[in-house]
């Protein structure tokens, strides 16, 4: 496992907006890593330590955001606008 998460697959997970979440890790004190993952050809990533993953997530239920798992997606409905 790599030792971070980046913004862009936990806003996915989160089904929130990279930009969004980022300030929202920010607003909340967490530290934002600067990472070069594979698949990025170079490029920096923004990224958090899977701990503080956790840790937003965990304050995100407390101010009563609910969870992906809140709103199912039906299969056949996806990619379809």
């Amino acid at each position: 496992m790599r030792g971070y998460i980046t913004i862009a697959d936990f806003a996915e997970e989160l089904r929130v907006s990279k930009n969004a979440l980022r300030r929202y890790v920010i607003k909340h004190g967490f530290q934002v890593l600067k990472v070069r993952p594979p698949g990025s050809r170079g490029q920096v990533t923004h990224a958090i330590a899977p701990k503080d993953a956790a840790a937003v997530r965990q304050l995100r239920r407390d101010q009563g955001y609910e969870g992906p798992e809140q709103y199912p997606v039906d299969p056949a409905c996806q990619g379809a606008l």
